[in-house]
């Protein structure tokens, strides 16, 4: 499914090291790069994956592209940056995953899905009888904190969200007895 949305451009602007004799400052190398989208779900999620790094970050070597497709979404140990489109009338599975997600809508207006009330997950399959849409316009940033969620687009345009992955520490509930970890999972 093709999308109208320009392709996904990287502008990396760093230090080339060692420094050039008699100078005290390195050379500012800026370079240009389109990115390459990675589709899911018969191309109506599609994913351009613009940078990661571990903390702390380091400035040091050249910035290496982020394009390797088996690095989980959420990167071990640090940060994730994307641009997450969204195809006119797609929804997404509802998932969670371990990270702290800031995500800005860039254009459309897409809806957040998420569970109301307190429900079940069992065998992969969830008990929640109702949702709640929340929509998102241009310019206004999610913050997502580990919850179950979806995405929905119900319009005929499509939509690009600005995604900030961070890795956070799984966290643990109490259910009677036991403690449960809140690890990722779709379903």
């Amino acid at each position: 499914m093709s999308t109208p949305l320009p392709g996904a451009v990287r502008i990396v602007s760093d230090n080339v090291l060692p420094l050039a004799a008699g100078f005290n400052e390195p050379i500012v190398k800026t370079t240009k790069d389109i990115v390459e989208t990675q589709a899911t779900f018969g191309g109506q999620f599609r994913r351009a994956f613009i940078g990661k790094h571990t903390f702390p970050a380091t400035n040091d070597g050249e910035h290496i592209a982020d394009t390797d497709p088996d690095v989980p979404v959420v990167n071990p140990g640090g940060v994730r940056i994307y641009y997450l489109d969204l195809s006119p009338g797609f929804v997404s599975p509802m998932h969670r995953t371990t990270s702290v997600d800031y995500l800005t809508v860039q254009k459309g207006k897409p809806i957040l899905v998420t569970p109301k009330g307190p429900f079940n997950v069992v065998n992969g399959k969830a008990d929640y009888t109702e949702t709640i849409e929340t929509v998102c316009n241009e310019g206004e940033t999610v913050v997502q904190r580990g919850q179950f969620h979806a995405w929905k687009n119900d319009t005929e345009e499509w939509i690009r969200i600005l995604v900030v992955a961070i890795e956070a520490q799984t966290q643990e509930i109490k259910v009677g007895d036991e403690t449960k970890r809140l690890e990722e999972i779709w379903l």
